[in-house]
């Protein structure tokens, strides 16, 4: 094998064409979604606060910490951030500076009130973070508190404790992990991932927070209030994150108002981890964030623990599937599936009756096995942008609406797509197709295109047609090293990375001057019904300007004297005269409100501009405006 394979390296070697960039084009990679990505959140009252993946930590008062990774448990109470690290050391930032507290098992924040915990000691802080007292023992090691002082609930491995000050008393004797009292006074019990009130208990649990008297709990794709019973409010995605009254997801942050919520921001949200298809639509399971031109739409789908694909569900690790509306069991174990809504495949571990193990792939639509791939390892499977495939070491075999066929491969394929009737592969740092292509870096993963096969290295991004263009060093702003996932429609390109999801867009540079009613985009002049003028110490630019020279649609609705402005994934909401805005749906106060003056609504262009992902400059000497893609 090491011989096959230092020949083939030959024979690539001898045949691969050299990759050269090609002469730039007035085009830049931009960030639909350029917001800030949750590690971790913690909250007080209605203020959230959080730490990105970044690990910069965002308090509740807007200011902002650098934090060190081997930090894991974060509160704020009044005025005063509270770290703890792996360790147990805590300690709290003030006036610019960290100042230790000492080693504790564990911390909790409820309202303003900090609680830290040792063996059977539970200590408090309220207002000053230098005044750290005793507040109550109890005969076993703490787990959690919870509550106010007055009325505080400690947890331990037996039982539940209801502690004043310097006083405890037994009202629980169940092993909880953590331990609340609801507003009827019952007490809710969290043990690993199951969930206890009385006789009712809910397994699965990812995660539980505790306001104003109602517990709230995650539970698969589905968000719960529990007072004396559960009562669903939302399906939302599986790996979002509860912090006292707010729910973070993927789509934005929610307020939770007793049993509804409400959605406060659009710029903070949980990390895209997952997949990117045509749309864009990001994918993770069965949660779906689907873009359109008026903003990004979450869907979720009902699949009860099972994996989907078009119209293909399975069970993974198990026998059954389903088609559409046709469900099946058969013989052996699924390992996987992958199809669409024409076809779908599926990956099948089957045994004869001496036990002799071969992988089958099985057509989804008939239920009838296409081919046996033996005890060969399988390399890769996929889309190839005409089908799907199935590749070992030494074959590929292309499927297309039920039917199988094989092609030979001369080198073990890490990824396959079909392009102009071609089939293409990647090997290292090799392209393998009618001709041999070799990068300076090893291929990550290769995607089909309208114009081409795209090729995904660490540093750059590269189509390849009748020749090649480096569509990563060659545009700005390429995402380099942090790109996850590639998926394409049409001949657009879309990026899923750790900090968002970028497209090509031609490069727009929009320059106007206050006091001017004219203005030009890309160096063309236009004339604007009303001069950019300042008010409150704020540019204001007629709304249209902005919006259209970048493609966003704008509404005039004159029954609430409200404009919309869509476009890129976002929308804005304005009222004439009124200081609060909603962009992609969630609340957010402007220092300058919009105002109409003669027929043309004029708006801060800063926020108006921020709001949509775009760049402003602001020149104090020549009282000019410029605006640009980042």
């Amino acid at each position: 094998m090491k011989k096959f394979l230092a020949s083939v390296l030959m024979f690539l070697v001898l045949l691969a064409s050299a990759v050269q960039g090609q002469a730039p084009v007035e085009q830049r990679w931009f960030n639909f979604l350029p917001s800030d990505y949750v590690y971790s959140a913690f909250s007080t009252g209605d203020k959230l606060g959080y730490v990105t993946t970044d690990f910069v930590g965002v308090l509740p008062t807007g200011a902002t910490v650098q934090l060190s990774t081997d930090m894991v448990s974060f509160y704020f109470t009044a005025s005063t951030f509270f770290v703890q690290d792996v360790s147990g050391n805590v300690k709290y930032f003030a006036n610019g500076q960290w100042t230790n507290v000492g080693i504790y098992n564990g911390m909790a924040s409820y309202e303003d009130n900090l609680w830290l915990w040792k063996g059977n000691t539970v200590s408090l802080i309220t207002k000053d973070p230098k005044n750290i007292r005793v507040f109550a023992s109890v005969p076993n090691e703490v787990t959690y508190v919870s509550g106010l002082p007055a009325n505080a609930l400690v947890s331990t491995n037996f039982g539940a404790f209801k502690c004043t000050e310097n006083s405890c008393e037994r009202v629980d004797l169940r092993s909880c992990d953590k331990a609340w009292e609801l507003k009827n006074g019952d007490v809710a019990c969290l043990k690993g991932n199951v969930l206890s009130l009385g006789q009712q208990f809910f397994d699965n649990v990812s995660g539980a927070s505790f306001s104003n008297g109602l517990l709230y709990f995650l539970q698969g794709d589905k968000l719960y209030a529990l007072e004396s019973s559960a009562t669903q409010i939302s399906k939302v995605a599986a790996n979002s994150v509860l912090s006292g009254d707010f729910l973070i997801t993927p789509a934005g942050t929610f307020q939770l108002k007793g049993q509804t919520l409400q959605k406060v921001s659009s710029k903070v949200r949980l990390p895209l981890l997952g997949s990117i298809s045509p749309g864009p639509t990001f994918i993770s399971d069965n949660y779906r964030l689907v873009f359109t031109d008026k903003g990004w739409t979450e869907e979720i789908q009902d699949a009860n623990g099972l994996k989907v694909n078009g119209l293909l569900m399975w069970e993974a690790g198990g026998q059954s599937y389903s088609w559409g509306e046709t469900s099946r069991t058969i013989r052996g174990t699924i390992i996987d599936g992958f199809g669409d809504d024409q076809e779908g495949y599926l990956l099948v571990v089957s045994g004869d009756h001496m036990g002799r193990k071969n992988l089958l792939v099985v057509d989804a639509v008939t239920g009838k096995p296409l081919a046996g791939m033996g005890v060969k390892p399988i390399l890769s499977y996929g889309y190839t942008g005409e089908g799907y495939y199935v590749s070992t070491s030494s074959e590929i075999k292309l499927l297309s609406l039920g039917t199988i066929t094989s092609f030979e491969a001369k080198v073990p394929p890490q990824d396959v797509v079909q392009w102009n009737g071609s089939v293409y592969y990647s090997y290292g740092e090799y392209l393998v197709g009618p001709l041999v292509y070799k990068f300076s870096d090893a291929i990550t993963e290769i995607v089909p295109s309208e114009n081409g096969v795209l090729v995904v290295t660490a540093s750059s991004l590269y189509l390849v047609s009748s020749d090649v263009k480096d569509l990563g060093q060659v545009f700005p702003n390429y995402p380099a090293g942090k790109v996850l996932d590639v998926a394409t429609e049409g001949d657009r390109v879309f990026l899923l990375t750790g900090d968002g999801i970028y497209t090509l867009l031609p490069q727009v540079h929009v320059v106007l001057h206050v006091g001017k009613n004219t203005y030009t985009i890309n160096g063309v002049e236009k004339t604007m019904d009303v001069s950019a003028t300042i008010i409150n110490s704020r540019t204001m630019v007629p709304i249209r300007v902005i919006s259209e020279a970048f493609g966003y649609s704008v509404q005039w609705d004159d029954s609430q004297k409200k404009v919309t402005i869509t476009g890129l994934g976002h929308s804005i909401e304005l009222f004439n005269g009124k200081p609060t805005a909603f962009v992609d749906g969630a609340p957010m106060e402007i220092d300058a409100p919009p105002t109409i003056v003669q027929g043309t609504m004029l708006v801060p262009v800063r926020f108006i501009v921020e709001s949509m992902g775009l760049n402003v400059l602001w020149d104090p000497n020549l009282r000019k405006v410029e605006v640009t893609l980042p």
